[in-house]
């Protein structure tokens, strides 16, 4: 595959894999967070149950208590066996333990007056009894049933005109989600790096029918081109011949106009699929820019003094640059020839360079008719022109720009065209030293 077509392909190519990959990484990313939400609330949702099933030991003794995995117990009155729940009835063990195992336990009741009294702590001592009052107001402030606290998780319910509060602490079950959202995350990461290079190679399917096409219209321009020069030369040299031999005749005047319109299109043909495929080499070495521009202009003030038209120059000196000065000449020909061929008599045409920072800047500009938007994003492609008929009628065929862009592109430079106040602007920016 030849160096343009390789650049279009790629960027074909890499376009569609991060389209792809971006559409997929948003269904994972939704998917992994509604599984991780899911397995949360699953979690949360058991621990709530516990809670619920320890409130009602709460209704008989109001009090309640939470163990460490989840699990809680009641907390009986002062004087009472802890191995009896409500009624005699003994509470269920695990582990020869209180149901549950280790627990972290607390029992806040509010009084008639409105006053809390804490009725147990944890045997940790990692919850005070100023903080379990703290909770204890902020719950009944926001009259909340649930909810968490910090590393705590916590239920209650007014009995008997007391409020009766019941928590666990969750800092394990914290952990173990945050461990199970890590491996979701690795997990979705493996998955996207398999699909994208899936997404590669599906691209690199979907490229190829385009990529033989470009390949074949390239060989087809070329082949073509080469083959037209043979019989073009021929009948270019028969012409010449018959004219010294003093055959005269307009038509023959016509054969010879369109013989040199069609050696010219094809030439600029080849030149440029020459360029696009990279098969014209493009030799770069420092350049003193300034001149190579300044003296691709002069030719042409002959040319716009014919037209009628008033050419100034504005060449700041000394800017060098990394470029092929041959392909240089041919980029400000085509610009310059360009604005003279579009501005009518009495007129002007200004082309400037000046330096800005690290780039310097060529703006080629004519006083003319504006472009429109339209036409101005297709200005620079293949056989495209603005006014059809007038371009036709001076041989024109809308590849010179095309050509000056693929010449900027191969020197990593730029080239737009801008319309303001009368004045069309051609600007091309190259990198300086």
């Amino acid at each position: 595959m030849r160096t343009r077509e390789t650049k279009t392909i790629r960027y074909f190519r890499l376009k569609t894999v991060a389209i792809l990959s971006i559409a997929f990484f948003v269904m994972l990313t939704l998917l992994l967070c509604n599984v991780g939400y899911m397995y949360m609330k699953s979690n949360r949702y058991d621990i709530e149950q516990q809670l619920v099933m320890e409130m009602v030991y709460g209704h008989e003794n109001m009090s309640f208590a939470m163990s460490e995995n989840n699990e809680s117990e009641e907390v009986p009155s002062e004087g009472t066996d802890f191995s009896e729940g409500p009624e005699g009835s003994e509470i269920p063990k695990e582990n020869g333990t209180f149901r549950g195992g280790g627990l972290q336990e607390s029992t806040v009741v509010r009084r008639e007056d409105g006053a809390f009294t804490v009725k147990k702590l944890p045997e940790s001592g990692n919850f005070t009894e100023e903080e379990a009052i703290a909770l204890a107001e902020e719950i009944f402030a926001d009259k909340k049933t649930s909810g968490t606290y910090g590393n705590y998780m916590y239920i209650f319910d007014n009995v008997d005109k007391a409020l009766c509060l019941a928590y666990v602490d969750i800092s394990e079950e914290i952990r173990k989600e945050n461990d199970y959202y890590r491996r979701l995350v690795f997990l979705g990461l493996g998955v996207q790096l398999i699909f994208s290079l899936f997404a590669w190679v599906l691209s690199n399917w979907l490229v190829k029918p385009f990529e033989n096409a470009m390949e074949n219209q390239s060989d087809f321009v070329l082949s073509a081109g080469h083959e037209l020069k043979t019989p073009m030369t021929v009948i270019k040299t028969s012409l010449e011949l018959m004219e010294k031999e003093g055959i005269t005749s307009k038509y023959l005047g016509y054969a010879k106009t369109e013989n040199e319109r069609m050696s010219y299109l094809v030439t600029k043909l080849l030149d440029l699929s020459k360029i696009e495929n990279g098969q014209e080499r493009i030799r770069k070495e420092k350049i003193n820019l300034s001149d190579c521009i300044e003296g691709a202009v002069l030719p042409f003030e002959a040319m716009a003094y014919e037209n009628g038209a008033d050419m100034s120059c504005d060449i700041q000196s000394k800017i060098y640059a990394m470029a092929d000065a041959e392909k240089i000449t041919e980029l400000v020909g085509i610009l310059t020839d360009n604005a003279i061929k579009h501005t009518e008599e009495g007129k002007e045409i200004a082309i400037k360079l000046h330096c800005d920072g690290k780039h310097a800047v060529l703006d080629v500009k004519n006083q003319g008719d504006p472009i429109d938007d339209e036409d101005r994003e297709k200005i620079f492609e293949k056989f495209y022109r603005v006014d059809k008929a007038r371009n036709r009628d001076e041989g024109r065929y809308g590849l010179g720009l095309a050509i000056a862009k693929e010449i900027a592109k191969n020197h990593d430079a730029s080239i737009e065209v801008d319309c303001k106040d009368g004045w069309t602007t051609f600007s091309a920016t190259f990198k300086v030293l």
